[in-house]
């Protein structure tokens, strides 16, 4: 047996021996099934199963993430309501439906839009099929929930923007880390003054042939840097009065992957300073790793990475710690079933705020400003 398969099965059980004491032992678990779901082959056609009309939610996109997020979060909270799996990649669905006891397994979007049964869609699919996705979905009376980024351009952003208006049917946001305990702990203390917010997130390092990288989906900016800016856009907007103008700085520190080691500075015309730094020098063993520093007032706060909280208020000193690590995730993926709904304005500006930054990029622009009322409604015009 070579030193190389021992070093490598050491590191995959270090790291379960890691994932169980930051997440638990049954999120733990569902991550190990991930890995072995992305990887299954069946030579069965899909088993017909009897729906149910318990059975109201369905999947499209059947990835890792679909099964060890979106799905485990649902079943653990409202027991198996998956109806529908849909996937290009039919093992994925089958994988996803037997684990979750849905009815259906398919390759074909109007499996789960012709059912009547199902009312709320989850999208979980690559980052440029989002869009088309939500559209359709919103178009046959179901509610949408897509995962981030909602658009990968301003013209797919454009044409949700136009059918959300119209709709009467609801849209969620994937984005996790404003429905953090550490961000819901800071929110009670901001006031209208102006607010500084720092966060250093140290990302994966992705191979050049990783799937994030194809100019199809978008950069790292749509598909990583985008959850700051939504946590950022989150925390400025949870004022009374709102910024209307927006300045933005970007440099990029990798010759090779501009997207990679990169700033972002944000002003706003309230006096607001945001500095997003996306590190990926070398891969996190833990995951992404994040720390947040924020200023408003008297109150200075500090997260560590999601698993611990510190917040100033003069000379008052909290602590909080969160075991497991909570980013957010399972709040966000439960939206819809919360009666107290997050502001969709919030996402209509951070994406925006994301596509502008990504337009920066990927046209090597080190500045732009610009009033974010005013340009969104040239879009939807």
């Amino acid at each position: 047996m070579s030193k190389g398969y021992l070093d490598s099965k050491s590191s995959k059980i270090r790291k379960v021996l890691k994932y169980t004491y930051m997440y638990g032992a049954s999120r733990t678990l569902i991550k190990v099934k991930g890995h072995y779901h992305m990887q299954k082959e069946y030579d069965e056609k899909p088993e017909k199963v009897l729906k149910s009309r318990d059975k109201k939610v369905g999947i499209i996109g059947c990835g890792n993430h679909a099964f060890t997020d979106i799905a485990y979060f649902l079943r653990k909270n409202s027991g198996n309501i998956i109806g529908s799996s849909m996937d290009i990649d039919i093992n994925k669905a089958i994988s996803l439906a037997k684990e979750y006891k849905a009815y259906c397994s398919t390759t074909d979007i109007e499996d789960i839009l012709d059912d009547e049964n199902i009312n709320l869609v989850y999208i979980v699919s690559n980052h440029a099929t989002h869009t088309d996705y939500a559209i359709q979905v919103l178009k046959c009376k179901k509610d949408v929930f897509v995962e981030k980024p909602i658009s990968i351009n301003m013209e797919q952003y454009s044409n949700l923007l136009k059918v959300v208006r119209t709709s009467d049917n609801r849209i969620y946001a994937g984005y996790n880390r404003p429905f953090s305990p550490a961000i819901e702990t800071i929110k009670p203390y901001i006031t209208n003054n102006s607010i500084s917010l720092n966060c250093f997130i140290m990302g994966h390092k992705l191979a050049s042939d990783h799937w994030y990288r194809k100019s199809t989906e978008g950069s790292r900016v749509v598909s990583n840097l985008g959850h700051w800016i939504d946590l950022s856009t989150h925390l400025v907007m949870a004022r009374d009065t709102l910024p209307t103008r927006f300045e933005l700085t970007l440099i990029s520190a990798n010759s090779k992957h501009k997207d990679d080691d990169f700033v972002l500075t944000i002003k706003t015309d309230l006096d607001d300073l945001i500095v997003l730094t996306f590190s990926t020098r070398s891969d996190p063993f833990e995951g992404v790793m994040e720390n947040i520093s924020f200023q408003n007032e008297n109150i200075i706060a500090h997260i560590a990475d999601f698993r611990k909280i510190t917040i100033w208020d003069d000379n008052k000193k909290i602590v909080k710690r969160f075991i497991p690590k909570d980013a957010g995730h399972e709040k966000s993926v439960l939206q819809p079933f919360d009666e107290k709904k997050r502001n969709w304005k919030e996402v209509e500006w951070s994406t925006f705020i994301m596509l502008k930054v990504e337009e920066m990029l990927q046209g090597n622009i080190k500045d732009t400003a610009f009033d974010i009322e005013t340009e969104i409604e040239k879009l939807i015009k």
